[in-house]
C-alpha cells in the first residue's frame, strides 16, 4: 500500500523545512555565519558600553546598539525568518500538497499541478518534530506532515525512504 501525506506549507512547515537546511546540507555555511555574527555581536557590544575613557553616548553609539540587536534577532529567529521568506516565494497553488509514495518513486500534486519524482533525487531525507523533509540542493527542499501520514507507521515510511536513498533518515 503506498504511503500518502496532505502537507500545508504553513509557517510551522516552512520553519521546519529551513530548519533542516540550515543543520544539514548548510551546516558548514551556517556555522560561519554564526560564529561571524557571534564576533560582530562582542565587538558591538564592546564599543557600545562605556568602559573607556572619554566615551560618549551618541548616535553611532545608538545605531551599533541596534546593529546588534538586528544581528541577534536574526540569529536567534534564522530559522523561522527563512521559513517566512520561503513562503512569501511560493507559487500560487503550491500551499497544499499531497505526497504518494510507493515502491518506484512518489508523486506529488497541488494546484498548479502534479510531478512524479525519483527517489534518487533526495540528497538527504531528515524527520524534524512533526514532519519528513526531502533536501534535494542548499535551497530546495520538500516537507511532509507527519501527522497526515496514511497507510503505515513513520517508522515503516523512514524505513522505505532510508533504503530507496541509501541512506538512514537524519533526526534534527
Amino acid at each position: 500500500m503506498p504511503y500518502t501525506f496532505e502537507t500545508a506549507y504553513d509557517f510551522k512547515a516552512l520553519t521546519a523545512m529551513a530548519r533542516a537546511l540550515r543543520k544539514t546540507v548548510r551546516r558548514k555555511k551556517s556555522r560561519r555565519v554564526r560564529i561571524f555574527g557571534g564576533i560582530a555581536v562582542v565587538v558591538g557590544l564592546l564599543l557600545a558600553v562605556p568602559w573607556y575613557e572619554g566615551y560618549e553616548f551618541g548616535l553611532s553609539t545608538v545605531v551599533t546598539i541596534l546593529a546588534v540587536a538586528v544581528i541577534l534577532f536574526v540569529m536567534l529567529f534564522e530559522d523561522q525568518l527563512n521559513g517566512y521568506l520561503a513562503g512569501k516565494r511560493m507559487i500560487k497553488g503550491t500551499e497544499k500538497n499531497r505526497g504518494a509514495f510507493d515502491e518506484a518513486g512518489f508523486t506529488t500534486e497541488n494546484a498548479v499541478g502534479q510531478t512524479r519524482w525519483n527517489y534518487a533525487s533526495i540528497r538527504k531525507a531528515v524527520r524534524t518534530g512533526d514532519y519528513f523533509v526531502f533536501l534535494f540542493d542548499k535551497n530546495h527542499a520538500q516537507v511532509y506532515d507527519i501527522r497526515t501520514l496514511a497507510g503505515g507507521s513513520p517508522e515503516d515510511f523512514a524505513a522505505l525512504i532510508g533504503e530507496k536513498t541509501g541512506g538512514a533518515v537524519e533526526t534534527v
